[in-house]
């Protein structure tokens, strides 16, 4: 691949400690009834803060960083391919549930945080004068 070997090295070690850093914490934060669709209440505190899918942001985060330290095509290529089916299908499914659950509260959350990626984007106001 393209990038220089130290560049791949460091961005691999980087985005598989901080997925798997992100899956434990989501997963332990949720507790395994929660993980397995049980939750009593919408999780809205530590990696849930964040991002609304911590778990699946730590797999593939993960994942893409094996491929890069790897320096494998294969790999990457799997990461692609794995990250396209859940988000495109796994995160909408989820969502839907979620929201048929717990209503409005995961409405106001939904619009505090982001999918996917922990990086909050400030949305542009109008400040146009009339």
């Amino acid at each position: 691949m393209g990038m220089p070997f130290f560049v791949k090295y460091i961005l691999g070690i980087f985005l598989t400690v901080t997925g798997l850093l992100f899956f434990i914490w989501g997963f332990a934060h949720l507790k395994p009834a929660g993980a397995l669709g049980n939750a009593k209440s919408l999780r809205i505190t530590g990696p849930f803060a964040l991002t609304r899918n911590p778990m699946y942001f730590g797999a593939i985060s993960a994942f893409w960083g094996i491929g890069l330290y790897l320096d494998s095509l294969a790999v990457i290529m799997a990461a692609f391919i794995w990250t396209l089916i859940n988000y495109s299908t796994v995160l909408f499914w989820e969502e839907k549930h979620t929201y048929s659950k717990f209503g409005k509260e995961y409405l106001a959350y939904k619009k505090r945080v982001p999918r996917f990626i922990p990086i909050k984007y400030k949305k542009k106001k109008n400040t146009q004068k009339q």
